[in-house]
């Protein structure tokens, strides 16, 4: 470490406060409100704060977000999940933040860049000094007395805006994926509502039955269906129906059936192999959890890994690539695609697709079933607990073979590049996670590290 580094205690730098504890009632409309999952899952606070608290402008005064604010998770049901951080980049106004985290705010006279705070508290030298110094009884927390002991190391604020910049790199290049993925899902989840919510196509061709086809070589929006959907080709209209036929769950297009989840393919409901037996556990096998499924499409990285004999207990839960996993139990109604091989904890039923259907069609119909739970609508508060015999009995409107086809044909390239970015993503966060406490320690000096990101291309 250089000889300029010096180390300060958590309470010379910053003044510690708890966030709103406000009912249920309070929340989903409102103001801004940061959120225990946003603290938990980024680095830095997000641009766009979705959730909502009815606060008071008292409330909103004294719980106010700021620039170099740090927000820290202070209570917890596990260890892993307490002091985790993260940093606000801009102010946010009219935002304030939830009750179960600490808003540590720089004092006057503190000199911290904000972009170094944020990988230092996700270092693991930090998370180390978390958990040597938590209490955990029934629940894991963190006060004031406790944080306030914590140290903070500190360089020049020249290094610190230097090591800020170096591993901001990794991450502003894994937004850009994220963003590019969240284009790639939605053009994809844009046509399948077409073909398979609206039936676009099927009332194309009824339009077009009754004597009002379109003009041979004109094409736009104003031409199609519904307004705003794209004109559709001859050999996708040539693949619908020109009419509806009644069906237990309302109209549907001719030709199509009404069956259940379990008509996709084998169900299969993960299971936890015993966390006695340290041998379970390893670097083998992707082992999915809820906090795994949260803003994805597929699963390239899970927070756990199976060893190859904790896997090999439990052979009948493997998961082939391109199986669909849907939370049931706790947060219920995430839904992702497996990337390779892997084995679920016993929250998350599973959907191993048969041949005549498409992976990505399963996941864009279980992805609406998914809004649906997660919204509390259409029988969410029904389905808020499902078992694997309720969720395979859920009945669900299935697509002709051909059509499923076509769909398939046209979405496989979207889904194999948001695989490819989400790989990448975890490569890049894998490289920043092995710089940041090299960088944060002094160990790595800035001009090594630049040279580094140079050969690495990042």
């Amino acid at each position: 470490m250089g000889s300029e580094w010096r180390e300060v205690s958590l309470s010379q730098l910053y003044d510690f406060r708890s966030g709103l504890s406000k009912p249920r009632s309070e929340f989903g409309f409102g103001y801004p409100f940061l959120s225990f999952k946003d603290v938990f899952y980024n680095f830095f606070v997000p641009r766009e704060l979705n959730e909502l608290v009815n606060s008071t402008e008292q409330e909103r005064r004294s719980c106010s977000i700021k620039r170099g604010d740090v927000f820290l998770t202070r209570t917890s049901e596990t260890m892993e999940e307490l002091g985790m951080s993260c940093v606000a980049l801009e102010d946010y106004e009219s935002a304030t933040f939830n009750g179960f985290t600490k808003r540590l705010r720089p004092k006057d006279n503190t000199a911290i860049v904000p972009e170094y705070a944020a990988y230092y508290f996700r270092s693991p030298k930090f998370r180390l000094e978390i958990t040597a110094m938590s209490s955990l009884s029934t629940r894991a927390s963190l006060n004031n007395e406790m944080l306030g002991r914590l140290k903070m190391t500190l360089p020049s604020l020249e290094e610190q805006a230097a090591i800020g910049v170096i591993l901001k790199k990794f991450d502003d290049k894994i937004e850009l994926n994220r963003r590019m993925n969240a284009t790639l899902e939605a053009i994809a989840r844009a046509l399948f509502k077409s073909w398979f919510v609206d039936f676009d196509p099927v009332w194309e061709n009824i339009k077009r039955k009754e004597g009002n086809a379109r003009v041979p070589g004109r094409k736009g929006a104003e031409e199609s269906a519904h307004p705003g959907a794209p004109a559709l080709p001859e050999h996708i209209l040539a693949l619908f129906p020109d009419g509806f036929e009644d069906s237990e769950l309302g109209p549907i297009p001719a030709g199509w059936r009404v069956g259940r989840v379990a008509d996709l393919g084998e169900i299969v409901c993960g299971k936890t192999p015993p966390t006695r037996n340290p041998e379970n556990y390893g670097t083998d096998v992707p082992f999915i959890t809820i906090p795994d499924m949260h803003g994805k499409v597929f699963a390239p990285h899970t927070r756990k890994m199976l060893s190859r004999i904790g896997a090999n207990t439990q052979v009948n839960k493997f998961l082939p690539k391109f199986s669909i996993c849907v939370s049931c139990i706790a947060t219920p109604g995430l839904v992702v695609i497996t990337s390779e091989k892997s084995q679920t904890n016993q929250q998350i039923n599973s959907v191993i697709p048969f041949r005549e259907f498409s992976p990505f069609y399963c996941y864009e119909l279980l992805n609406r079933l998914g809004d649906q739970i997660r919204s509390g609508g259409s029988g969410g508060s029904v389905f808020a607990n499902l078992n694997k015999t309720r969720f395979s009995n859920i009945n669900i409107v299935l697509a002709h073979p051909s059509q499923i086809d076509a769909f398939h044909e046209l979405v496989e390239p979207l889904f194999e590049a948001m695989l490819a970015n989400e790989r990448e993503s975890r490569t890049l966060a894998a490289l920043r996670d092995t710089l940041l406490p090299r960088l944060i320690s002094g160990e790595l000096r800035v001009a090594d590290a630049e040279r580094f990101l140079a050969e690495a291309g990042v």
